[in-house]
């Protein structure tokens, strides 16, 4: 799947693709509103768009490296064995939990009229496989196949801000089918970089595993559809803050 111009520029045509074959899911999230309702946590229906990165990594790793590199790629995902530590593993499911549950607290105890957590465990498994899958279809492309030419240029820091931009304005469309306000989508993007920043983090200091970034994906995911109405009430800004807090302190911080 080469493009003229820019297919000796991996990270300009991995997001070039990526935004050409999104365009479709964008058009469905328009068309098919009415659906909405029926999706976890009421996501708009371009949130398919969830395949797009694994599909553009898979076709670039093939056109260099044939099926032995897509092997590879998919071979790299699985490798439990960098996910032994407990604390990075705690880290990786629990961290944005206890975000998404500090955010809900403090807006509890700010006034607002906020309904109490209501989850049952079996829809809430549901939910974490299938966004556990919709992660996996993600990562497989930014983190199994983008993240490693990016750290090779430049910074973690660097690296997470670029591909957070990338990835907040990836999500744009999606969040503005939302019906949200414009300030609430200003801060999930904010958001949305500085949780890139902590997920590359996280992929550096687990030895590069794929596996960690995915699970911390799916659980801040699955802490967003157990906000009181299937994420309603969530509040990027409230989130958003020690999300950046967060990302700058490890950043900063030598480990």
């Amino acid at each position: 799947m080469p493009m003229v111009g820019i297919n000796n520029h991996p990270i300009a045509e991995f997001y070039v693709l990526l935004t050409i074959i999104s365009i479709p899911f964008w058009i469905l999230g328009y068309l098919g509103e009415p659906l909405a309702e029926r999706m976890p946590a009421h996501l708009p229906t371009s949130a398919f768009m969830f395949v797009n990165p694994c599909i553009i990594a898979i076709c670039l790793v093939y056109r260099q490296e044939t099926m032995h590199g897509v092997t590879k790629l998919f071979y790299k995902i699985f490798q439990v064995q960098k996910m032994q530590n407990v604390l990075w593993c705690s880290f990786a499911l629990f961290i944005m939990p206890i975000i998404l549950w500090i955010s809900y607290v403090i807006l509890k105890k700010s006034g607002k009229k906020i309904p109490a957590l209501n989850c049952s465990f079996q829809v809430e498994l549901i939910n974490f496989v299938l966004f556990f899958i919709s992660a996996l279809g993600e990562e497989i492309g930014w983190m199994g196949y983008l993240v490693d030419i990016m750290l090779s240029k430049w910074s973690i820091a660097t690296t997470g801000l670029v591909m957070g931009v990338q990835w907040a304005t990836w999500h744009n469309i999606p969040f503005l089918q939302t019906h949200h306000s414009t300030e609430w989508i200003i801060w999930q993007c904010l958001f949305t970089v500085a949780f890139r920043v902590i997920l590359i983090w996280l992929y550096v200091h687990t030895n590069k595993s794929i596996l960690a970034v995915i699970l911390c994906h799916s659980t801040y995911n699955l802490a967003f559809s157990i906000f009181p109405n299937n994420g309603s009430h969530y509040n990027p800004l409230v989130v958003g803050i020690p999300t950046i807090i967060l990302a700058t302190t490890v950043i900063l911080v030598p480990m």
